[in-house]
């Protein structure tokens, strides 16, 4: 007889032979399982913040990093305020970096360079106006020269200010200067001859010691890092008080006492005038100020009006007229001047009469007796 293999469904094959190998690989990992036993950590070498530690039974190794051992901060070189640091075991730099910390000097104006030596001396002249003359010896000086009303600005400063401005434009600083010389023996700017010489475009770039150099010409500051030379700069203006630009001005402008930079501020509040017409033809009304001319409105004041007259000599309505501005308003019709009311035809029961002014006509029915 046969012998015969029981068959079935290949899914319950399934369920039976995967737990068998299961249970096969747990018997056999409880038989030969084994467990690390470790040794302490150590550095890998002694420069390195590697560590590693191996089983003492199989030699397996595993590695970790250390945290580094920074030292303190120190500048990198120098001449540099970058500053850095380094592991103390494996010489590792840190990325990070320390805030940046200047060593700033005072702060100074900026040096004038030699090709600015004209400059110095517009501003060696306007300094020596400004504080040498007076308002009349300064009319005095612009004799010839122009013309003291003409020169912007109000006062003796801005009037220095703006006669220096005047000469420099024309290339006549060394003429004013002789004449500073001439009028004023005492206040010396050195020899104008010389001066002229010196300002010969070969001769601009040259040194030159015949009077002292302004280096603070300019508003420009500066200072200095002591370590690694980096500059910082900033503007410092000095100020003189508020003034208006001009006589026929109410705009408010200041100059700088240094560089002579010019500063606009708002308008100062106008001196209105009062109120009166526009012109001897105009019911408007304006105010001007008495500085600038600024022109402002104030509407129509009321009309002067003459009588109610007829508007012509065939017309019921009547207009009046401003006996300034001479403006005309319309009013309502007058009374019709009418004649007696009359047939319009013998046979009609209709009456018209008409206005003996105007000639309008108004019709109406006769009425019966």
């Amino acid at each position: 007889m046969d012998t015969m293999i029981p068959t079935g469904d290949p899914t319950n094959l399934f369920f039976i032979i995967i737990p068998f190998i299961l249970l096969v690989s747990l018997i056999l990992w409880l038989i030969f399982r084994h467990w690390h036993s470790w040794g302490e950590w150590v550095y890998e070498t002694d420069n390195s913040c590697r560590q590693i530690r191996s089983c003492q039974t199989c030699k397996v190794t595993t590695i970790r990093e250390n945290p580094h051992n920074w030292g303190g901060w120190i500048y990198e070189a120098d001449n540099s305020c970058r500053q850095i640091r380094s592991c103390q075991r494996c010489g590792q730099k840190d990325q990070e970096e320390a805030p940046i910390q200047h060593n700033l000097g005072e702060w100074k104006y900026e040096f004038v360079e030699p090709q600015q030596k004209y400059a110095s001396l517009v501003r060696q002249v306007y300094q020596k106006l400004d504080d040498k003359f007076s308002d009349s010896e300064l009319r005095e000086l612009c004799l010839g020269v122009v013309d003291y009303e003409d020169l912007p600005g109000v006062g003796q400063q801005n009037k220095a200010r703006e006669l220096v401005l005047h000469m420099e434009r024309h290339h006549r600083i060394p003429e004013l200067i002789k004449l500073i010389n001439e009028n004023r023996p005492d206040v010396s700017l050195g020899d104008s001859e010389k001066i002229k010489k010196l300002l010969l475009p070969e001769n601009l770039s040259t040194q030159s010691s015949f009077f002292e150099v302004d280096p603070t010409l300019s508003c420009n500051q500066l200072r200095v890092c002591i370590r690694c030379k980096q500059e910082e700069h900033k503007e410092e203006h000095r100020w003189n008080d508020w003034e208006y630009e001009s006589l026929t001005a109410c705009q408010l402008v200041r100059n700088c006492k240094i560089c002579g930079k010019k500063e606009t501020g708002e308008e100062a509040p106008h001196k209105w005038s009062n109120w009166d017409y526009k012109s001897p033809r105009s019911c408007e009304q304006v105010r001007r100020c008495t500085r600038c001319g600024k022109e402002e409105s104030g509407g129509e004041a009321p009309h002067t009006w003459s009588d109610w007259e007829y508007e012509g000599s065939h017309s019921c309505s009547k207009v009046r007229r401003c006996t300034r501005c001479e403006k005309e308003e319309g009013g309502k019709e007058a009374d019709h001047t009418w004649s007696d009311w009359e047939s319009q035809l013998s046979n009609s029961d209709g009456q018209e009469r008409t206005c003996e002014r105007c000639g309008k006509t108004e019709l109406r029915t006769k009425r019966r007796e």
